[in-house]
């Protein structure tokens, strides 16, 4: 990162970035859910296996520091996310 390169600047590209790719997400889905595809749940668990081994990839050229947590602590919002995820794609595959 260029050190004139402005915080604000920088967060607001990641903003993009995740909002641009979570619209692809979704056009994909639709797609993949028009042409015949009934299997939400494995949808679901390809979803998390690309978030894991982006993470990890992440991970690996320390582009975030790992921080110990205790699983009581960010269970909910694990489950928040899980759910959320979950139920979008059921929300494609029975809206589609």
């Amino acid at each position: 990162m260029d050190s004139q390169t402005s915080p604000m600047i920088v967060t607001a590209s990641y903003m993009l970035l995740n909002f641009l790719a979570s619209v692809a997400i979704i056009w994909i889905n639709k797609y993949v859910f028009l042409y015949g595809f009934k299997f939400g749940t494995t949808l679901t668990f390809l979803h998390f296996v690309c978030t894991f081994a982006g993470l990890w990839i992440c991970k690996a050229y320390k582009m975030f520091e790992v921080k110990p947590l205790r699983i009581r602590d960010v269970l909910p919002l694990c489950i928040a996310f899980c759910g959320f995820v979950v139920f979008n794609n059921l929300s494609l595959l029975f809206n589609t």
